[in-house]
């Protein structure tokens, strides 16, 4: 009787080794995304780069954002593919299945970590900062990554979706907020503390105030309220993509 269970990633069987005549290089893409996931996942370089090297050449990666958005049994499948077309060494299906799972999982968290501008906060903490747990975030990025469209119709459609509307539009309040102060962490965090304290309603309402910040306001912004406040915010659109 075959036994079902599956191995730790340390001991699960690589789809590695080198090709006949010796070890292909690595595409630079698919390099620097390779050692990236050997980071986050701990799988080692005879795990992870035989498997990106195998998509890359079946057409199915290019990017990070393409190994998010894959369908994990699509990934799987060419896995198995690869190795009958002698790409990569023979694999079992249950093993290609549960390295895929691995690298997807680890391109979602490297998607997350990704600061929205130089040196500011990520997808991560804006997700953190709105309460939304790890199984939602993957999802909220994986229809990201995959959405081609304008931003009021991805939100809407978040918005219709039963378990992802009240966290979406969380994180969206705090991409809003973030894109008015240039993803600054403190400022972020001063003003969502505001809005929990009912001083406004949405990042709109903080585009369209007044030339000076209301007093009350000052001891919770305190250094952060740089002059004038109709530059910093009054007059700067929202034009992220997720405005």
């Amino acid at each position: 009787m075959t036994d079902e269970r599956e191995d730790p990633p340390s001991r699960r069987t690589p789809v590695s080794g080198p090709p006949a005549g010796g070890r292909r290089t690595s595409p630079p893409v698919t390099s620097r995304l390779a050692e990236a996931l050997e980071r986050t996942t701990g799988l080692s370089q005879d795990q992870v780069r035989p498997a990106l090297d195998a998509w890359q050449r079946l057409g199915l990666l290019s990017s990070l954002s393409d190994l998010t958005a894959r369908n994990p049994g699509e990934l799987s499948a060419a896995l198995v593919r690869a190795a009958r077309r002698g790409i990569i060494p023979a694999v079992e299906a249950e093993k290609a299945a549960a390295l895929a799972a691995d690298l997807q999982a680890a391109a979602v968290k490297q998607t997350l970590a990704q600061p929205l501008r130089d040196g500011g906060t990520s997808i991560a903490e804006l997700l953190t900062l709105a309460s939304v747990s790890e199984t939602r975030s993957a999802q909220i990025v994986q229809r990201l990554v995959t959405f081609d469209g304008a931003p009021e119709i991805f939100w809407d459609m978040l918005s219709r979706d039963t378990e992802l509307a009240e966290p979406a539009a969380r994180l969206r309040l705090n991409l809003e907020l973030g894109a008015l102060t240039d993803f600054h962490a403190p400022v972020l965090e001063a003003l969502l503390a505001l809005k929990r304290r009912g001083d406004f309603a949405s990042a709109r309402d903080l585009s369209a105030s007044e030339a000076s910040p209301p007093a009350s306001w000052r001891t919770s912004l305190g250094r952060f309220l740089l002059p004038p406040w109709r530059n910093a915010f009054h007059a700067r659109p929202i034009r992220t993509f997720f405005g």
